[in-house]
Order: structure tokens, then C-alpha cells, then sequence
């Protein structure tokens, strides 16, 4: 009922909702639902200051000088996610989400068809399932 607009509108201009409703769904045990439904967790990203780098520094700068300061790496150069910051250069630590969908959505999706249930950490690396038309828009996918 409430999933109706004009019902809850109605229901607000009325004051059943925020005197009613609204306190039986917040701290009665019957009220509301159970929101340990579903969850995952993964690497969150942020960004570290690179403490080489110099104020002003653009991206590009520091990856031209971090390479010409390691001659040994010049075959195979580090592939980063630099970005400037009024501190110097930053990098970014983690994966990002649109990547980390990418690894994991043949697993989520397959799981979410079979109504895995599981109470534990029970995948530690993505199964190899293929599922197609999902996550775009994501960031890094």
C-alpha cells in the first residue's frame, strides 16, 4: 500500500504515516523486515599521496621521471592510476567497482539463479560462469 504515492501522501497530510506507521516500522519486532538479506565485500579503493612526487606535479610527469629513475623497469613501465592533487601525485590502491563486477558478475549471477544460500565466506576467487547484459555503468567496467 505504502508503494503507492498517493497513499503515502495521503497518509502523511492525514499524520497516520509519521504517528502510525512510521514509529510501528522503526522499533516494533513485527515491523519492517529483515535486512540480512543479502551482502558481499571487496577491496574499497582510495587514493594514496605517492610521497616521491612534488607539488604540481601532473600524472604524466611523474610516470615519465619515475621510469627514467628506474632504468630497470623501462621494459615494462608501471601501469598506474595517477591523478594530480595540490599535494602531488596520487595513486589509486584497491579495485575499482566496475573491475571488481567485472571478476565477480558470472558468480553473482549464477549463484543468484541457483538461490545460493550461504552463511560464511565461502567464495574466496570468482567461478568461471559466463553472464551476459549486466553492470554497465559501473566504474572501471
Amino acid at each position: 500500500m505504502l508503494s503507492n504515492m498517493w497513499w503515502y501522501i495521503l497518509l502523511w497530510i492525514l499524520l497516520v504515516y509519521p504517528l502510525v506507521i512510521w514509529p510501528f516500522k522503526r522499533f516494533s519486532s513485527y515491523g519492517g523486515g529483515d535486512w540480512d538479506v543479502a551482502g558481499s565485500s571487496f577491496a574499497l579503493t582510495k587514493w594514496v599521496h605517492l610521497t616521491d612526487s612534488r607539488p604540481g606535479q601532473t600524472a604524466e610527469e611523474y610516470q615519465t621521471e619515475y621510469n627514467a629513475n628506474h632504468p630497470n623497469l623501462v621494459a615494462e613501465p608501471r601501469k598506474l592510476l595517477l591523478k594530480q592533487t595540490p599535494r602531488g601525485v596520487s595513486q589509486l590502491i584497491g579495485l575499482r567497482e566496475g573491475e571488481w563486477f567485472a571478476q565477480w558478475k558470472d558468480t553473482v549471477g549464477a549463484l543468484i539463479r541457483q538461490r545460493h544460500i550461504s552463511y560464511g565466506d565461502s567464495l574466496k576467487t570468482p567461478m568461471n560462469i559466463r553472464s551476459e547484459g549486466i553492470g554497465h555503468g559501473l566504474d572501471g567496467y
